[in-house]
């Protein structure tokens, strides 16, 4: 019977003692059910962070996030003597409800979900700065704007979901090119591998759609958020009356 994970993982900010200018995060959970595990694995952002025998306390203090990463994952699975390693745990995170959707709904648009998070091609760190700058640019575009995720009009949700989606496709973009190689053998066989077209066609078939699109959307946006203003709140001081054509008196 393989491992069960650890149950009831929970998250606390706390300073370093040594250095009280610096917050650490303490994860703590329940021990796995399981008879035989002799350590759990500790994941942040889809990341192994580190290892922490059974025998010891149930904590893990992350010294390297509190002031430095704002927004986490952490998931935990359990390890036997074989060593076979449990499916995760559930995952625990600190981002705002919002944020959270915006990650989970990139993810879904990249078809990134497997039910394993530990085989996902983006990491919910690569996810949040692939928003962070998707946001950016939608801010950017005239007239500019100044929205977070948590301030962001659904109207927009869509515009930073494919400007993170770009941003996204051309970070993969950049590692398919980092793997190119070509393998020749005897007999005149050769193997290339090259996998940097078929992204590069996707992220300008999409980035030029958005371009062309998120401008107007911006103008009509802006458009339907600014109200006019009248300056007049009294009658005027004086009345202009005609008598008689080209003559005029003033009151």
């Amino acid at each position: 019977m393989p491992p069960q994970p650890p149950t009831a993982l929970a998250a606390t900010y706390t300073t370093n003692p040594l250095n009280r200018n610096q917050n650490q995060i303490s994860v703590s959970w329940t021990a796995s059910v399981t008879a035989g595990v002799v350590s759990y694995n500790v994941y942040r952002n889809g990341c192994l962070l580190g290892n922490v025998l059974a025998s010891a306390a149930p904590v893990f203090v992350d010294s390297g996030t509190g002031g430095d990463i704002p927004f986490f994952t952490y998931y935990m699975t359990a390890v036997d003597a074989t060593p076979t390693e449990s499916i995760p745990s559930v995952s625990i995170c600190n981002f705002t409800q919002r944020a959270n959707q915006f990650i989970d709904a990139l993810r879904s648009s990249l078809k990134d979900n497997p039910t394993d998070p530990r085989v996902q091609r983006w990491t919910d760190d690569d996810l949040w700065l692939a928003l962070n700058m998707g946001l950016s640019r939608v801010n950017s575009i005239p007239m500019n704007t100044y929205f977070n995720f948590d301030t962001a009009p659904k109207d927009l949700f869509n515009y930073i979901l494919v400007a993170a989606r770009i941003a996204a496709l051309r970070s993969q973009t950049s590692l398919e090119v980092a793997k190119e190689f070509t393998m020749s053998a005897g007999g005149g066989m050769s193997v290339n591998m090259n996998r940097t077209s078929p992204y590069v066609a996707l992220t300008n078939a999409e980035d030029a759609s958005f371009a062309a699109e998120i401008k107007s959307i911006k103008l009509n946006f802006t458009m339907r958020t600014v109200h006019g203003e009248g300056i007049l709140t009294s009658t005027l001081p004086f009345k202009i009356r005609t008598f008689s054509p080209q003559q005029y008196r003033v009151r």
